[in-house]
């Protein structure tokens, strides 16, 4: 029996395994502050979500959270990103 030959669409559009898989930046307010908003597919360490205090392991998925407008300006906000859990950043008012 022999197999039909598969017809390869010409114009599917490639892209990043990155934005395949939900690795997008956006702005979300919470509480009045504005925060970017990436989620990070497999993590490179372990992590601490600051809402249940529980460890996100390495190779996990979480939320990276940076506060936009941060008092001591854009190095420090980076220095203060944080890590969540999916389900606590969708919780947190």
């Amino acid at each position: 029996m022999s197999r039909k030959n598969r017809r390869i669409c010409e114009d599917i559009k490639e892209i990043s395994e990155y934005a395949a898989f939900g690795g997008y930046t956006h702005v979300e307010t919470k509480r009045g502050v504005q925060y970017q908003v990436s989620r990070t597919i497999r993590g490179r360490s372990n992590y601490k979500c600051p809402s249940c205090n529980n460890i996100i392991l390495s190779g996990k998925s979480s939320v990276t959270v940076i506060e936009v407008n941060h008092f001591f300006g854009s190095d420090a906000a980076l220095d203060d990103r944080r890590h969540w859990h999916d389900s606590c950043w969708r919780n947190f008012q």
